[in-house]
């Protein structure tokens, strides 16, 4: 999804909330050519309309919710798999990890070949002696971000990088935002013509 209603500053007494907005990703609606909504309203009952210098809160609002679009405009990937109990100490909510499966699905026949996941949900069946981890795509979402890489390391050509290059910072033309192949870029702050 792309775009959500989003309704803040809830007002217990009367069961219903101050304000509502709808909120898009601009580029994300451009890249699908139309808006995508979840079925019902995202709700910030927490969020007052005191809290922005905006006067209605949605400063703060529109910040969270960039971020929570970040993660779904472009797919919400999620894996599910079992361990065996005896790893039930060295896994926990939100921990980071490589997912690695040479049968995976792949478009180039090589498989899943590490992408990084963040831990979201532990169920642990102690009949069957077994832990059922659900991972979502993180690798996904550090590339928005701007991370500095090793010079050396990384291809020049952003159409040779890897997933995991394209974590790190390749700078991208500084008009559209994006590569010479369309990819989404990243750079350093607004651009300026000197």
């Amino acid at each position: 999804m792309n775009a959500a209603n989003v309704q803040w500053d809830y007002i217990p007494t009367h069961s219903t909330f101050k304000y509502a907005e709808e909120i898009s990703s601009p580029r994300s609606v451009e890249d699908y050519g139309k808006e995508r909504y979840p079925a019902t309203p995202w709700h910030f009952p927490w969020l007052v309309s005191e809290i922005s210098s905006g006067g209605a809160g949605l400063g703060l609002v529109e910040q969270r919710m960039r971020e929570e679009l970040l993660k779904y405009d472009f797919g919400y990937k999620k894996i599910s798999f079992k361990v065996p109990i005896q790893m039930i100490d060295d896994l926990d909510i939100f921990t980071n990890f490589r997912y690695q499966d040479p049968f995976g699905l792949s478009w180039t026949k090589e498989g899943e070949k590490g992408r990084y996941y963040y831990i979201s949900s532990l169920t642990y069946d102690f009949q069957d002696r077994s832990i059922e981890v659900v991972g979502i795509d993180l690798q996904y979402l550090i590339g928005q971000y701007l991370i500095i890489g090793d010079c050396d390391a990384l291809p020049n050509d952003w159409t040779l990088g890897s997933e995991h290059n394209r974590i790190y910072a390749a700078v991208s033309d500084c008009t559209t935002g994006r590569f010479s192949n369309g990819d989404p870029g990243k750079r350093v702050g607004p651009c300026t013509t000197v």
